[in-house]
């Protein structure tokens, strides 16, 4: 088997890991945490990031030994998995905390999956490729806390963003002669098109959107630093934030257009489920595409 082909598993092995441990442990306790964390952006992030990685050193990975399990990798897997389960303890058991301090209850939260998953990364991929791959995974690790720390931020900006989305919504239909009608609640607003309703809530604030944008944008950035203008790197920053929040809205209207004028199951359920993640990742693409020939010093 090529070696590429059994790093590709091990991969898969790491993500299937990290990312399908917290639903298995929701799937058996039924637990829900006293917190919701942003799953979109963080779980997205790390599959998009981890393709800009390999794309960035495919020539050095298809050419990659991997080596065998040892004693090492045995006992940081055993470790690993007694972190994400202290992790799924503090998130799903520990209620106090989250009310006592819901800083420190997330920041406990974060460091704890984050420690897990470098242990985890050590005992499937070994240490020599953690030490080939140094350079690239430190750029990756030194934008993860500023990112850990917008994601709480703008999370915490939730029913501001809400209620901007909804009123410039409700605007726009009003402009195109739709029977529209907003209703400012204490949490989140309700738009109602005609007979259909919808609540503007933090998946359709738009904020997951630029929190996913800014952190794939800083780490290719980071990835080739040297070769792009900072400068133009801020200049086109704004204007893709600009662009992401209106493809936010322009989804927002869609949906609403669907329910109102002809399927309100499909608007909420086909539609809502899948449409961010499809028009962001064609976006994004877009974006980059036309943006680092101009980024290039």
């Amino acid at each position: 088997m090529k070696s590429y082909i059994k790093l590709g598993i091990r991969y898969a092995l790491f993500v299937i890991i990290m990312l399908g441990f917290e639903p298995l442990y929701q799937y058996i306790t039924n637990a829900q945490a006293p917190i919701t964390l942003a799953v979109f952006s963080g779980s997205w992030f790390f599959v998009a990031a981890t393709a800009v990685f390999v794309a960035r050193n495919y020539n050095k990975i298809t050419k990659y030994n991997a080596a065998p399990y040892d004693l090492f990798s045995l006992v940081t897997c055993i470790t690993a998995f007694v972190g994400l389960g202290l992790y799924t303890q503090i998130k799903y058991a520990m209620p106090e905390l989250a009310i006592a301090n819901v800083v420190l209850y997330l920041l406990t939260v974060a460091a704890v999956y984050t420690l897990s998953a470098i242990l985890l990364a050590f005992g499937i991929f070994g240490r020599q490729l953690i030490a080939d791959f140094s350079e690239p995974l430190i750029l990756l690790g030194s934008i993860a806390l500023p990112y850990a720390s917008l994601v709480l931020f703008l999370r915490s900006q939730g029913q501001f963003f809400g209620q901007l989305m909804g009123n410039t919504i409700y605007y726009l239909l009003e402009l195109l002669g739709g029977k529209v009608e907003y209703f400012a609640t204490a949490a989140d607003p309700i738009l109602q098109l005609g007979d259909f309703a919808v609540l503007i809530g933090d998946p359709c604030s738009g904020v997951e959107s630029l929190v996913l944008f800014t952190g794939l944008y800083a780490f290719m950035w980071l990835m080739d630093h040297e070769k792009y203008d900072g400068e133009r790197v801020a200049i086109l920053y704004l204007f893709g934030l600009i662009g992401m929040y209106l493809i936010s809205l322009s989804r927002i209207i869609i949906l609403m257009l669907i329910g109102a004028y002809w399927s309100p199951h499909f608007a909420l359920n086909s539609f809502h489920s899948n449409a961010g993640w499809i028009l962001f990742s064609v976006y994004f693409l877009v974006f980059m595409k036309y943006a680092i020939p101009i980024l290039k010093k």
